[in-house]
């Protein structure tokens, strides 16, 4: 499979999670390794490794571990990952954008729900779990503090609802023990997003939480100018 990088997420540190789409057919595909490894932020291209937003990869023939509703998740061996190159910036926007939809209802389907200032579904509902939106009103990226952790979230208005979604871009984390967030970077997303004539965002159902999964922001897209 060809593949194309389009999801790139900090997780529990020092691990991160990659998802994308077969270059091929444009379906979703979120990789995989065999239990218990996992993928690590020392794979990332800055260190050496393969993975990078864009990169396009061969990943040999994925064998589909579809859990509802990470139906996209597919088991791969990370020896015969092999570099091909990457998309150009116009090539991977038109990509994005292609794929994106206009609410976040027609990414996921009915079983998500309003939840609080975000989305979720019950554990195990629904067929999706990966896809793309466009963001269609003003956004801006709040970094929120608390004792013992820092978290930041997009905030957006749907309609009368001002909505809080969780970001784990991990463009806006360092690379360092816990993954802490990168002020600088944050401000610097905040100035694209002023200025973008269009916006995608990947977006994500998390694992099971709390008996549910909830909806992430993977990563934020801006158009080339």
């Amino acid at each position: 499979m060809e593949f194309v990088v389009t999801h790139l997420t900090r997780m529990e540190y020092p691990n991160i999670c990659i998802a994308g789409v077969d270059y091929r057919t444009l379906e979703n595909v979120r990789i995989v390794l065999p239990f218990p490894q996992a993928f690590t932020h020392v794979m990332l291209a800055q260190k050496g490794g393969p993975f990078d937003l864009g990169a396009r990869l061969e990943v040999g023939e994925p064998l589909p571990h579809p859990r509802p509703p990470e139906v996209e998740d597919h088991q791969i061996t990370l020896r015969k990952v092999r570099k091909l190159g990457y998309l150009s910036k116009e090539s991977f926007w038109q990509l994005v954008a292609n794929k994106a939809r206009e609410n976040i209802a027609s990414v996921f389907g009915p079983t998500l729900e309003k939840t609080h200032q975000t989305y979720s579904s019950a554990a195990g509902e629904g067929h999706t779990s990966l896809g793309f939106l466009r963001l269609k009103c003003s956004a801006w990226l709040w970094v929120r503090e608390f004792e013992d952790r820092t978290k930041i979230v997009l905030m957006c208005r749907e309609g009368e609802c001002r909505l809080m979604l969780p970001v784990t871009d991990l463009r806006l984390h360092a690379l360092a023990e816990g993954f802490p967030v990168d002020k600088a970077a944050v401000y610097r997303f905040n100035r694209m997003l002023e200025s973008a004539s269009s916006v995608v965002l990947s977006v994500g159902l998390t694992r099971v939480w709390s008996g549910r999964h909830w909806l992430q922001v993977n990563n934020l897209h801006v158009e080339p100018s």
